[in-house]
């Protein structure tokens, strides 16, 4: 059995190392009071701390100190944050007039002109939302101009348009990212969809639950962990170099236990400690396109036999669905539950039965059954 500690070097994977987020509260975690219910400011006030909405609509807020409807389990579906406690709500589409909701920040300084950035978030389609679109991107100005309408704004920087407003990752936390050229002295970043109702591809989702009426005739997603940040750019000896010389990497087809990807007791909703290390595991099944992936799911010593067999198999499929949700193919996974057998500890004690909740990776180069898919 392999065991991967993957250090804080194997997070600049990719071309571009990582530099200072220029994005203030990025995940929303900072508040001003922890949310409630639905925002019902008027235009152009601050959501949280540095965001405010430029035009006519009302983002909301969510956080998991909220212990009513604008928590996880919230008024417009349920969900974890991709990171952290906080993620932020708003209104893409709305068939009819058009309503737009948009989100906007300061940055804390200008971009800086010919320097080339990167811009990332995630964001969602939420539970109850009754449409989903093909579509959402990002502009950047040098002035916060404020629009009193409801309806798109017109300046875009960039967007991201899928080729269906609705396919299996729909539903799922989704990245947007892309490099960006700076004109020079661009200083506010808003967030939405900056097309009208002709251009945007819709989706209605018949079959879904209305419990929000005012999310009938709307596309209503989440948004979490914005980045903005100078793209540090690596040659590819320098590139090689540091992979290489680091001992942590997926290199060969084995058996891996991830220390970080956990679950809470009795939980199959991975952690988001765990993202960090389950994107790694992206990485390698992307590096090797002929490797497949099976997923084992254990649990700790409580519960019956049954019990924890039917637990442990929810855990690997919480993971196989994280894997899928960021591209990779799903027939190139199986799941398995073990349930309490094969305890990579032995004692009552919780640090002894949090290392037992965890799911093993078996990577191989060849083809295997895939009975079990």
């Amino acid at each position: 059995m392999k065991c991967l500690y993957f250090s804080l070097v194997l997070l600049s994977l990719a071309r571009y190392g990582t530099s200072q987020n220029l994005v203030p509260n990025p995940g929303f975690e900072e508040f001003f009071k922890c949310p409630y219910t639905f925002n019902s400011n008027f235009a152009n006030k601050k959501i949280a701390p540095h965001w405010n909405s430029p035009s006519g609509g009302t983002p909301d807020l969510y956080n998991r100190c909220s212990k009513g409807e604008m928590g996880t389990h919230n008024i417009a579906g349920v969900t974890e944050p991709y990171q952290g406690d906080g993620f932020a709500g708003f209104i893409l589409w709305e068939e009819g007039i058009g309503f737009r909701e948009y989100l906007q920040v300061r940055l804390t300084q200008p971009l800086q002109k010919g320097e080339t950035y990167i811009v990332s978030f995630w964001y969602k389609m939420s539970t109850y939302s009754q449409f989903s679109i093909d579509r959402i991107g990002f502009s950047l100005q040098d002035t916060n101009t404020l629009y009193k309408y409801t309806h798109n704004i017109p300046d875009v920087t960039y967007e991201k348009i899928k080729d269906k407003a609705f396919d299996p990752q729909s539903g799922s936390w989704e990245l947007l990212q892309t490099e960006y050229i700076a004109k020079g002295g661009e200083t506010y970043l808003t967030i939405g969809n900056f097309s009208d109702n002709k251009k945007t591809k819709s989706f209605s989702l018949a079959n879904i639950s209305r419990l929000e009426p005012l999310l009938k005739t709307s596309a209503y997603y989440y948004l979490d962990e914005v980045n903005l940040s100078l793209k540090n750019i690596r040659t590819q000896e320098e590139e090689t170099e540091q992979l290489s010389s680091d001992k942590k990497l997926i290199t060969s087809p084995g058996a891996y236990d991830l220390d970080n990807v956990q679950f809470d007791y009795d939980s199959d909703v991975l952690l988001p400690s765990s993202y960090k290390d389950l994107d790694l595991v992206v990485y390698t099944l992307e590096k090797y396109p002929d490797w497949i992936l099976i997923i084992n799911g254990y649990t700790d010593s409580n519960g019956s036999m049954q019990y924890n067999l039917d637990l442990s198999a929810k855990r690997a499929l919480a993971v196989k669905k994280y894997l899928t949700s960021k591209g990779i193919t799903p027939k190139r996974i199986q799941c398995h539950g073990l349930g309490k057998t094969k305890p990579l500890t032995i004692g009552d004690d919780e640090e002894s039965q949090k290392k037992n909740r965890r799911v093993e990776f078996l990577f191989f180069e060849n083809e295997i059954s895939r009975s079990q898919d």
